[in-house]
């Protein structure tokens, strides 16, 4: 068996697995939202074989763990993530976490939504939109469309059980985490930064609506969401026109 018919067979079984995981109805546990995790991390493994095999037949360099520049400039996009926990919302009460034993899991998850995310915006097709047309539009139109292309992908949780008004205000909001991805990657160099930070971002956005109950987006997290969203907004704002500036000076 050649490698190309061993990878094509990988991928034709991750594909069967993702359409058997949406079209029946598999029941792990009784919980509804624990099930949904569970078959959503499934799902997500399945998504995250497909790219790792459309990656490394393409470029195997840009998985690699790079040594990473610019350690300052990152504090702030760590920081977004890190604040999409429901710190204020625990400690006052307000939410309570329920399901402990499936942290590990929801853990898994965040990092294969994360880890196939970044794979196939920042490598594939940031990586093809920067290659044929960078030149063409100019820098800031890159990140705008690139962004774009990630925020609309988003639309597609739907088909895994999100809400309609839920979803949009998440393709709405994905745009400046495009956007911002997109940069740190540009920066770094390093996708697994990325992958890290998007992973962060997700677990404490996922494990009260997975894990837990309450209203975990009280007002302490959107003051501290809004102080750290303007000042990640302006840095990659002022990294953007330097970016720009020197791309037209080619």
């Amino acid at each position: 068996m050649t490698k190309k018919t061993y990878l094509t067979g990988v991928v034709i079984f991750c594909i069967v697995g993702i359409v058997v995981f949406y079209v029946v109805n598999i029941r792990f546990v009784t919980d509804f939202r624990i099930n949904r995790l569970i078959k959503n991390t499934f799902i997500n493994l399945f998504y995250a074989i497909i790219i790792i095999v459309l990656v490394i037949n393409n470029n195997k360099r840009t998985i690699k763990f790079y040594r990473i520049r610019g350690y300052s400039f990152l504090i702030l996009p760590f920081l977004v993530a890190i604040i999409n926990f429901p710190f204020s919302a625990l400690i006052r009460g307000n939410a309570i976490i329920t399901n402990y034993v499936f942290i590990p899991v929801l853990i898994i998850n965040c990092f294969l939504i994360g880890l196939t995310e970044e794979f196939l915006f920042r490598i594939i097709i940031n990586g093809f939109i920067k290659e044929r047309f960078l030149y063409k539009i100019g820098y800031v139109e890159y990140i705008l469309f690139s962004s774009g292309v990630f925020a609309l992908f988003h639309i597609l949780n739907i088909i895994g059980g999100a809400g309609v008004i839920s979803t949009l205000i998440q393709v709405a909001y994905t745009f400046l985490l495009g956007s911002m991805f997109t940069i740190v990657y540009e920066k770094t160099y390093n996708i697994w930064v990325c992958i890290i930070i998007h992973a962060f971002f997700d677990f404490g956005g996922q494990i009260i609506p997975y894990l837990g109950f309450g209203v975990f987006q009280d007002l302490t997290f959107w003051i501290l969401t809004t102080i750290i969203g303007i000042c990640t907004f302006i840095q990659m704002i002022i990294y953007i026109y330097k970016k720009d500036k020197l791309y037209k000076q080619y």
